[in-house]
């Protein structure tokens, strides 16, 4: 999830929400916590990392600041226990997933909770982050009620695979999306079989990183095998991208 446009769009965003409550589903390490913290260190975040090893970074990280709450169980469909695929040779340290790959050889068991169930009495969310390796829309089927009870602005990842569900469940909770950065590949089916070789340099057909621009959604319907990160906006709140210009091709 590229942070230039990230920030680019959450300046936008605080200057309506000066003090956000903010999910951030697929937390990592923090990188985009510590983004929402920069713009204003007081922003609410409640971070979710199924990652044991991660979790315990993000708890020494902001063990400090009151204004964090981090929880140490994934996010999705149902509340359920599921495998956590990891490696244990360097290289693909970083490339951990629900969904086994090649290069994973070892697995652990996690929590699994639905945002309509563990958070079913928050008051108020301003702002979601997901980025969960294609499991994207199982997370938006268990925070259905939250979503569209809260009516947060929505940053997430996807890919191809998942894009025509997402369309279609924002268009029914009534809001606009965008994707804000793209990746398209030459081979498609490295997305799902290995996605670490979608990246070598010679299978990313096209990218639009730094570009500061919004795309319509059908201007890549065409295309065979990309990955998306979106913005979805409640349609009363799309005056916050007003400053921004919508591109009809790529």
């Amino acid at each position: 999830m590229g942070n230039i446009e990230l920030v680019f769009l959450l300046k936008n965003i605080y200057k309506t929400i000066r003090l956000p409550n903010i999910l951030d589903i697929g937390a990592n390490k923090g990188q985009k916590t510590d983004i929402f913290l920069c713009l204003n260190f007081k922003s609410k975040v409640k971070l979710f990392e199924p990652f044991k090893k991660y979790f315990i970074k993000l708890k020494k990280k902001y063990k400090n600041l009151q204004n964090i709450e981090i929880y140490n169980f994934g996010v999705g469909r149902l509340n359920s226990n599921k495998n956590f695929y990891i490696s244990k040779e360097n290289q693909n340290s970083e490339a951990f997933s629900f969904k086994k790959m090649p290069y994973h050889n070892k697995k652990v068991m996690v929590k699994i909770r639905k945002l309509d169930t563990y958070l079913k009495y928050i008051k108020k969310i301003d702002l979601i982050k997901i980025d969960v390796e294609q499991l994207e829309f199982e997370v938006l089927i268990g925070g259905k009620s939250i979503i569209k009870n809260n009516r947060p602005i929505i940053f997430l990842e996807t890919t191809n695979a998942n894009i025509n569900k997402i369309e279609t469940y924002f268009k029914k909770l009534n809001f606009i999306i965008y994707a804000y950065e793209y990746y398209i590949f030459k081979d498609g089916k490295f997305v799902f079989e290995n996605p670490i070789l979608s990246w070598k340099e010679n299978n990313v057909k096209k990218s639009n990183i730094y570009g500061r621009k919004l795309y319509p959604l059908k201007v890549f319907k065409n295309i065979k095998s990309y990955m998306l990160n979106l913005i979805a906006i409640p349609k009363e709140k799309g005056s916050i991208i007003n400053n921004l210009s919508v591109e009809k091709i790529l």
